[in-house]
């Protein structure tokens, strides 16, 4: 599973801060960061679930801001059911 939140960090140092806690906190997760994305990108990998309400009170106690980033497919319903949105005129 993967999940993808939009933060706040905005040097490598908070980066390599939050990934080293999750990582502790959850030793089955990955954390990665993508500072060059404008949405400062945290992305969590693990073989199982993960909790995103977990994730995102970790970094807020360690002083950052997150929200999970939707699933890009959500925003295209038509796409994952064809004809989905279709009208007849």
């Amino acid at each position: 599973m993967v999940e993808v939140f939009k933060t706040n960090v905005l040097k490598q140092s908070q980066a390599n801060l939050i990934t080293a806690s999750i990582e502790r906190t959850f030793p089955d997760h990955r954390a990665t960061f993508d500072l060059e994305d404008c949405d400062k990108v945290l992305r969590i990998k693990c073989d199982g679930a993960i909790c995103a309400e977990r994730i995102l009170s970790l970094v807020r106690n360690l002083g950052y801001e997150a929200e999970v980033l939707p699933d890009e497919l959500s925003y295209f319903p038509s796409m994952i059911m064809p004809g989905a949105y279709s009208h007849s005129l």
